[in-house]
């Protein structure tokens, strides 16, 4: 071939294979290895109990990790970060692609959400969320 279209040709592959290779290197990346073995633990707070329990300033609290196949057991928590995002985030959202309920429904529910919530002391009534 010319060397015009050679070096096209070249140009193509060197673009293909390292496309490749940093798909594959991400794949075998230690840090994507450590995040999926954090994701497979049921409550991240097991090895951090101090960060469970707040008192301060008048607010009793305690946190508590939602994988979300817990998660999906709770309906209940699931209407309060559904009716907060939806509170908090709608006018956001409506400036500029709009509010779904159907697409942050299907965000909330997804394998791979995981959620902190925040519930407040006595009643263990919940005050906040974390999308993690």
């Amino acid at each position: 071939p010319r060397p015009a279209k050679m070096a096209l040709i070249l140009s193509f592959f060197s673009r293909y294979s390292n496309r490749a290779f940093s798909q594959a290197k991400f794949h075998h990346n230690p840090s994507h290895l450590l995040v999926r073995q954090a994701n497979q633990i049921e409550d991240q707070f097991t090895s951090l109990p101090h960060l469970k329990h707040h008192k301060k300033n008048g607010l009793d609290m305690v946190l508590e990790y939602f994988p979300s196949k817990k998660f999906g057991q709770r309906p209940d928590l699931f209407q309060f970060a559904f009716d907060l995002t939806k509170r908090q985030m709608k006018p956001i959202y409506d400036k500029g692609f709009g509010w779904s309920d159907e697409k942050k429904t299907q965000e909330l529910t997804e394998e791979d959400a995981r959620f902190i919530f925040a519930f407040k002391e006595p009643g263990h009534l919940p005050i906040a969320f974390v999308n993690i």
